[in-house]
Formats: C-alpha cells, sequence, structure tokens
C-alpha cells in the first residue's frame, strides 16, 4: 500500500547548506529528518486533525457522490460509484494535484434497499472505492448522504422510499432542490416523523434503521487505516420546525435537542462497528447561511463538527452568483466560519468544512477558501462530478474542470504540520505563501524535536517557474523546485516561519 500523505520518507539525497542558499535564498543545514510516520489513522486534538506521530494534518479534498443507478448493458442497474467510470486516474488526478481527502457518498437506499436487508454489493462497491483512495494518498470520508430526505420526492435522495411516512399528503409543491424542504408538507411530515423515531413498516424505529444500516457498513470500512472517518448525516433538516431555526439567535433549541440526540444514538453504533476512525456530526443545514446552532457535541472522544458554507445567492448549482451577492455573501460566509469556531471551541471536537462551492464562479471561490486559510479549515469542494466539477467518464479528467476554478482549488497549503498552526496564508493572485506554527503538539504532549518534518504543498501550476522559500525556527530539507516542500525544524526553535514568493 503506498504512504498516504502524513510525512514523507526523508529524500534520497541531503543537500549541502550551500546549494539549498544558492536555490532557494537562505536557509540552514539540514538536520536529521524525523521517521515516517507507521500508520495512517488520524485522530483529534481539540479542533485540529493529527497524525500519528502528533503533528497537524490539513485536507484539501473534492466530494464524490454518486446518487442515481446506473444502467448496465444486460438491463439490470447498479448504484456502484465505480459504474460510470470513476477510479484510479481519477484519484491520481486528484494525488497529482495536491488533494488529500475524498468525501465518498453513501446512499441509505442503495445500502438497506428494504427493511434490514443490506445490500452487501454496495457496501462493497463503497469499500473498494475508499480502499482505492487510500492506495493514492487520499483519505477518504463517509459521507451518509441525503438531499430532500429521499429519491421518493422528486429532487431528492439518500433515505429509501420505505423510510418516507408523508402521512398520505400529495408530493407538491414541487419547487426544485433547496426549496421543496420549505414548502412540500409531505416532505417536511416525514423528518417529523424521523426525528420522533417513528417505526418502520416492521415495527422498528427509522433512527434505528439508519444506525444498523451506518454500522453495517462501517464494519466492512473498519480494517482500512487511511480511512478518514464518517460523517453521520449530510445537510439535516429540522422538518416542520425550521421556520425557528431561522427566527431563533441562538439556533433552535428544541430541534437541536432532537438533532444532539440522534447523533448521540448513531456514533455509538458507528463505534460499536469501529473504534479507530473519526465520527463527525453537522448542524441543520440553516447553518450554511451564517445562522447559528445550539447542537451539543457528540461526546465522543474521537468526534468533530462538520459544517457547509453556501450563502443563498452564492449561485450554488447555477453559473455565477445572483445579484446582491457581493454585498450580502461575504458576511454570512464570514459569519458561518465564526459560527464554527465557537461551535469546536465549546465543544473541543474537530473542524472539517465538508462542502463550498457549486459554482464556476470564482469570486465564490476565492472568498471561501481565502476564508478557509483565515480561519486554519481544512476543507472538501463540492464537487468532483456534477456539474461545475469532474466528469469521471472523460480522460484525462481536467479537461472538464473550468481551468479558473482549477486554479483556485489547487493551491498552496500546509499539508502535515509538526507542530501548531498559528497561521497560513495564501495570495491567489501574486502566489505567495505564508506559514507559522509552533513546534509544540497539538495534543498538548510537549513539543517536537529538532528534525521534526513538516510539508507544504506547492502545486506547479502555481509556481510554473519554481519558487523562493525563506525560513526562520528550521531549515529547508527537500530538493529545489519540490512539490512537496519539506521544513526540518531546527534545535531549541519554539515556533517556525515559512514565506514561499513565485519566481517570476
Amino acid at each position: 500500500m503506498k504512504q498516504a500523505f502524513i510525512r514523507r520518507p526523508a529524500v534520497a539525497v541531503v543537500l549541502s547548506a550551500a546549494a539549498l542558499l544558492a536555490a532557494c535564498g537562505g536557509g540552514q543545514s539540514a538536520p536529521p529528518a524525523a521517521p515516517p510516520a507507521t500508520s495512517l489513522v488520524l485522530a483529534q486534538a481539540g479542533r485540529g486533525l493529527t497524525d500519528s506521530l502528533g503533528g497537524v494534518v490539513i485536507i484539501h479534498g473534492l466530494n464524490y457522490l454518486k446518487t442515481s443507478p446506473t444502467t448496465l448493458p444486460d438491463g439490470s442497474t447498479t448504484l456502484d460509484p465505480a459504474a460510470d467510470g470513476f477510479g484510479d486516474k481519477d484519484l491520481q488526478w486528484l494525488a497529482d494535484n495536491g488533494f488529500n481527502g475524498l468525501r465518498l457518498g453513501v446512499e441509505d437506499y442503495g445500502l438497506e434497499p428494504q427493511p434490514g436487508q443490506f445490500d452487501d454489493s454496495y457496501a462493497g462497491a463503497i469499500v473498494s472505492l475508499a480502499t482505492k483512495a487510500v492506495s493514492h494518498g487520499i483519505y477518504p470520508l463517509i459521507d451518509f448522504h441525503e438531499d430532500d430526505y429521499s429519491p421518493d420526492f422528486a429532487s431528492g435522495n439518500g433515505f429509501p422510499a420505505w423510510m418516507v411516512q408523508d402521512d398520505g399528503l400529495p408530493h407538491t409543491p414541487e419547487c426544485g432542490f433547496g426549496c421543496d424542504q420549505f414548502v412540500m408538507k409531505a416532505l417536511l411530515v416525514s423528518w417529523d416523523h424521523f426525528w420522533a423515531d417513528d417505526p418502520a413498516g416492521d415495527g422498528v424505529g427509522l433512527q434505528e434503521h439508519f444506525g444498523r444500516a451506518a454500522s453495517h457498513i462501517a464494519a466492512q470500512l473498519a480494517p482500512i487505516d487511511g480511512l478518514l472517518g464518517y460523517e453521520i448525516l449530510n445537510e439535516p433538516w429540522p422538518g416542520s420546525q425550521w421556520p425557528t431555526c431561522i427566527l431563533h439567535q441562538g439556533g433552535c433549541p428544541d430541534a437541536d435537542a432532537e438533532l444532539t440526540a440522534f447523533n448521540r444514538r448513531i456514533a455509538p453504533a458507528l463505534r460499536s462497528a469501529d473504534a479507530r476512525h473519526l465520527v463527525f456530526a453537522e448542524p441543520y443545514s440553516t447553518f450554511n447561511d451564517g445562522l447559528p446552532t445550539s447542537v451539543d457535541a457528540l461526546g465522543d472522544s474521537g468526534g468533530g463538527f462538520a459544517f457547509h458554507v453556501y450563502c443563498f445567492l452564492s449561485g450554488a448549482d447555477q453559473g455565477s452568483e445572483l445579484p446582491g451577492a457581493e454585498v450580502v455573501c461575504p458576511p454570512l460566509e464570514q459569519a458561518a466560519f465564526r459560527n464554527a469556531d465557537s461551535q469546536v471551541a465549546g465543544t473541543g471536537e474537530a473542524l472539517l468544512m465538508t462542502e463550498f462551492g457549486a459554482t464556476p464562479d470564482t469570486r465564490v471561490i476565492t472568498r471561501i477558501t481565502s476564508d478557509a486559510d483565515a480561519h486554519m479549515t481544512s476543507w472538501m469542494w463540492w464537487t468532483y462530478n456534477e456539474g461545475t466539477g469532474l466528469d469521471p467518464s472523460q480522460n484525462p479528467p481536467d479537461q472538464n474542470l473550468n481551468a479558473a476554478v482549477a486554479n483556485l482549488l489547487v493551491r498552496a497549503y500546509p499539508r502535515a504540520i509538526a507542530g501548531t498552526p498559528v497561521r497560513w496564508s495564501f495570495d491567489t493572485a501574486g502566489k505567495s505563501f505564508s506559514l507559522e506554527y509552533t513546534t509544540a503538539r497539538a495534543d498538548g504532549r510537549g513539543s517536537f524535536a529538532a528534525g521534526a518534518i513538516s510539508e507544504i504543498y506547492l502545486p506547479a501550476r502555481q509556481y510554473p517557474k519554481g519558487y523562493a522559500v525563506s525560513v526562520s525556527g528550521g531549515s529547508l530539507h527537500s530538493a529545489p523546485g519540490a512539490s512537496v516542500l519539506e521544513i526540518a525544524q531546527a534545535p531549541g526553535a519554539p515556533s517556525v516561519q515559512v514565506s514561499v514568493s513565485a519566481v517570476q
């Protein structure tokens, strides 16, 4: 199995101090490098993700979700995520462009098509793709996905039809994805029944069914060392209580209490099958627009808070921002980041932005990636295979990614830090990058020793003529022009500062 992006082994030839100075304009002789990590299992220390050496791992990734079956030549159908051609060439493209995360969607209707009956061919396809991702150095996050509850609704995916309890109401009015959940009573009462854990036709509660299905596939995913973890439920919706989430200044206490109880029920179900990997939970999707939440912590030692950023005028699933977005959206997007920071400051959980984008509008992408850097937040772009993402049926994959979008997503960032980050930033116009981190371990267990290696990804598409580096508190340990810049901590240094500029 290929070593994933935790720590790279030392380069074969260590350049002399004179060579480093000549190539990069500064630096010190490199001390011996710390050994590479021996385990790919990530842990959590405060808001950060940590590797087996205790260093902080930053995730830049993309989403991949298959929501509807593909018809095969023999007339049968499959929900296998590889059925449309997604596979090694796509994963390699992600790895070659510095992405180290993949949010891999799981459809509950594919996992449990009938009550208590699990489709292990579908589960096996998810496990296979997750394993392939790890072999390419990419951490897969398993996302139990739903949009508008179920494909039983015209704009929906997620839960199987037998989990729809619509009280016999018509599935009207229809106004499309993201709109139906506000106006369609049948959809709202289906959510109400779910949050009440009302029984399905077999007498087993809806939430109990969901937990059993999640546990079933988690047992098959558990042996994969490089699994990032699980995200309990994509964009849950409060059902008929949704107005309270918009009108209440501190979130919607009653609905948030229901969501907290659900999360605390599903996390142990996942843990019963997989005690090693992280578990993330989302707030209601009203959070996406900068509204607060009062949902509580998972109460899990490997718990995390996953959130999305989508201003309602940002043009998600459309070609560009809507009129007024340039005024309305920046403060709402920044509010979402502040709310996320506040949430994990209170809960002590890890932080991960698992969706943003869904538009080729470069203004949106520039704002949110810059905000993510300012808040030192890992992220996953929406999405690889729908609309503004890549089409996995094409080869090479990047031919279908808007070049302007790629130039913003494929960016310089600190991939692994032997210490605790203080700040980092990347200027998309001037191509300058800066990073500061302390050499203290994020888990509070002392500091890293001299020679500990941090990694910064510097893509060739941003630095076609190379780059110059300035380091304080450490030295260069990688070859000139390498796409992964390695910084070795200097003896006794309490902190390290790195500046990168593009060669013109």
